[in-house]
């Protein structure tokens, strides 16, 4: 008998005399055909192993060396992975239901075109990992690391990523949508072409971040911090700004009819060509921005600020204006003008 069959033959009796099996060096075996469900590893070796073919529903593994594990094409429900080292180990086409990882190490993992349905990650690092075309529903992400992790094309529906870390994310032509990014880090993530439909970016700091082209309507970004963040071309209709930080923002050519910006402070930023309509700008400070054949029509600016800000062939009918200081006159007397820039607030009339 080799020392493979040895160790397989005890897996078997250990299975059947108990439900934890603990110290095990299986590094290199197959679990084809080998029943775990419901089944605790504790401190057991896992390395290099074929999970394929197992039943490991309910199982959990505390602890266990599960680098370059292949788990391709499993289907697993309620699977726990804690304090588990799942280095390089391959997931591609898995199907994972109410199962969840707490605090693991998943760098240069593989998930390509996996489902996730309902699983929890908590304190685990996906750095590096492939996570491309993965599909994922109702997920909870908490506190995890994704620097450099490719997740091209991946869908997400109704999922919450608190406190996540993202940066220098491949994150291409993704589909989040009605997902929740609370506390996120995205430093210099490229979102172009992606669909972002009412996604909540809230606390969120997007700093160089691309979204040009991005579907990105409904959307919230109050409380968030975004410095150099291009928007150019988004759909960003009814979007959310509440307090929001922007400094040397591009908003050119998006459609930000309807969205709510009260109380944000505006720096450097360029609206050139966008669309302002119906959009409630009430009690926010403009500094330095550029408004240059933007459509204000029916827009909320009471209260606005706005200081050395550039207004060209702006369309502005029937604008809210009261108490807003800084802003031109043909703003206030709701009609379109030619070219005005506003100056400090303090020596500005209204």
């Amino acid at each position: 008998m080799t020392a493979t069959e040895k160790v397989r033959s005890q897996l078997l009796e250990l299975l059947n005399n108990g439900q934890t099996i603990e110290n095990m060096p299986f590094n290199g075996m197959d679990f084809t055909g080998i029943d775990c469900a419901g089944v605790t590893f504790l401190n057991c070796d896992f390395r290099q192993c074929n999970m394929v073919g197992g039943d490991f529903d309910f199982a959990t593994f505390h602890q266990c060396q599960l680098q370059k594990s292949c788990w391709r094409q499993a289907t697993c429900f309620g699977l726990v992975f804690l304090q588990s080292s799942l280095h390089s180990a391959d997931f591609s086409n898995t199907k994972l239901c109410q199962s969840k990882a707490i605090d693991c190490d998943l760098t240069d993992s593989i998930w390509c075109q996996s489902v996730l349905d309902q699983c929890q990650f908590v304190q685990c690092n996906w750095a590096a990992a492939d996570l491309s075309h993965l599909k994922a529903k109702s997920c909870a992400w908490v506190a995890c690391g994704w620097v450099q992790t490719h997740l091209i094309q991946s869908q997400m529906e109704s999922c919450v990523m608190h406190q996540a870390d993202f940066q220098a994310a491949e994150v291409s032509r993704i589909d989040w949508q009605r997902c929740v990014l609370n506390e996120s880090r995205w430093k210099s993530t490229d979102f172009q072409g992606s669909q972002l439909a009412f996604t909540q970016f809230i606390g969120a700091n997007l700093a160089l971040c691309r979204f040009d082209g991005a579907i990105v309507h409904n959307t919230g970004f109050s409380h968030a911090c975004l410095a150099n963040v291009s928007f150019c071309g988004c759909a960003l209709t009814q979007t959310q700004w509440v307090q929001v930080q922007a400094n040397q923002v591009d908003f050119s050519n998006t459609d930000l009819s309807n969205a709510i910006f009260p109380q944000a402070q505006l720096n450097a930023c360029d609206f050139s060509a966008a669309n302002l309509s119906y959009a409630n700008l009430s009690h926010t400070r403009l500094v330095d921005c550029q408004f240059s054949s933007t459509q204000m029509d029916f827009a909320d600016l009471t209260q606005c600020q706005a200081d050395r800000c550039l207004f060209s062939d702006v369309s502005a009918s029937y604008t809210k204006a009261t108490a807003a200081t800084g802003l031109p006159m043909a703003l206030l007397a709701n009609s379109s003008l030619r070219e005005w820039r506003s100056q400090d607030s303090a020596s500005a009339s209204t």
